[in-house]
């Protein structure tokens, strides 16, 4: 008897303390409660904010190819107009909307009508040396700055050139432009620090430190960001920042593109080559013999061609799966400005990038055909081109050594 009371006391008990149960589960489960916070922190990852149209890159997109869907300039009628804008610096002209969006060496950032080369306003209130510069809906974005406090990336109304809103860094945003992927922008500095930040919030997502000098545009596709930084080439991913493989080269890389899968870009020490965009694994390798040391243009890809300039002279198209080289143009200088193709005519202006040539010295622009390399037409301009092109729907824009904006049509 004792045993059965005992066990009825038990199981009394047992079920008091699941109705108890059940009761404070019912109450909870109606309740609002606030996330743990004191236990370890799992990394999440918020959607990125969506990027706004209209979107324009320098070179065209965010995998750097500087293919533009425009019709361009096939035959030259002449300039449409011509502008001195004073210092130039290493900026390149980005169209969008009837505007054009330049920097200058003196760290200004000027809207222009495209149509009229007119200035619409001028952002001067950090200095230093601007490169090209990004836009997405009213935005435009570009690296400016070079003092403590009063450098890094500056978010401007691109209607009104009055600043939105600025990311500090700790050395110059230096020759690079911004890039804009997976709703953060993209960006790396003289001290070799590259960073993420978010378009929507403003605020940093993550970065990564290489410890060397960042010069060259980053570019993306599917889901990784690729950037060179000297003598090194990273692949990493676009939400994380984590690294997915890098690529020693014994000089400094010169800037890169990546089409279908493939990074294309050329090295101090003469060579171009062709890289597994996914693996870090190099595909196929052409180096001239002429020289044993030559800087090269971005790569320019379009139609499984590869095109590319170098010191030498000589511009090049390459098979893009192969390397085979389909010709080589010879210019009257480098062409080691970075290229455009549009409706299948190349751009490419030239300077020396050799010393050998005063910067006040003419030089040529070319629109070459795509497929055979055959120069339709040159136009000499004064003052070295060391900038890549600018493309509208019927006008080419370049901007030369000695601060001369030009418009073709």
């Amino acid at each position: 008897m004792r045993l059965e009371k005992r066990a009825r006391y038990v199981l009394l008990a047992v079920v008091s303390a699941l109705l108890v149960a059940l009761g404070w589960w019912r109450i909870m489960a109606q309740t609002p409660r606030a996330t743990n916070t004191s236990s370890t922190p799992t990394a999440t990852i918020s959607p990125p904010s969506p990027i706004p149209e209209p979107i324009s890159l320098y070179r065209g997109n965010a995998q750097r190819t500087g293919l533009v869907n425009v019709p361009g300039v096939p035959n030259l009628a002449g300039v449409a107009w011509q502008k001195q804008i004073g210092e130039a610096g290493f900026s390149s002209p980005v169209y969008v909307d009837g505007v054009i969006y330049l920097g200058t060496n003196r760290g200004d950032l000027l809207a222009l009508d495209a149509e009229s080369g007119d200035e619409l306003w001028t952002y001067t209130e950090v200095g230093g040396n601007a490169g090209p510069a990004a836009v997405a809906g009213n935005v435009v974005y570009m690296g400016l700055g070079v003092t403590a406090g009063n450098m890094g990336l500056y978010a401007l109304d691109r209607h009104t050139g009055k600043e939105l809103w600025n990311f500090q860094t700790s050395s110059p945003i230096w020759l690079t432009a911004p890039l804009l992927y997976d709703g953060k922008v993209y960006f790396g500095d003289q001290n070799g620090v590259f960073y993420a930040v978010d378009i929507g919030t403003h605020r940093e997502v993550w970065r990564l430190d290489t410890g060397r000098s960042i010069y060259w545009n980053a570019a993306a596709d599917d889901g990784l960001v690729y950037f060179t930084g000297m003598g090194m080439m990273y692949a990493v991913d676009a939400r994380t920042g984590k690294e997915r493989w890098q690529s020693r080269s014994s000089v400094d890389w010169s800037p890169l593109t990546i089409a279908s899968g493939v990074i294309y870009a050329g090295a101090l020490d003469n060579g171009f080559a062709a890289i597994n965009a996914q693996t870090g694994d190099e595909l196929w390798s052409f180096r001239d013999v002429m020289t044993d040391r030559a800087n090269w243009s971005a790569p320019a890809v379009a139609d499984g061609v590869v095109f590319a300039g170098n010191r030498t002279g000589y511009m090049y198209a390459f098979d893009a799966r192969t390397g085979a080289q389909r010709w080589k143009f010879k210019a009257d200088a480098p062409p080691t400005s970075d290229p455009l193709i549009a409706d299948g005519v190349l751009y490419i202006g030239v300077g020396s990038h050799g010393n050998t040539h005063a910067e006040q010295d003419q030089r040529d622009v070319y629109a070459l055909n795509a497929q055979t390399g055959a120069a339709l037409w040159r136009f000499k301009a004064q003052g070295e081109v060391f900038n890549g092109p600018g493309l509208s729907e019927h006008q080419v824009y370049f901007l030369t050594a000695t601060g001369n904006l030009y418009a073709l049509q």
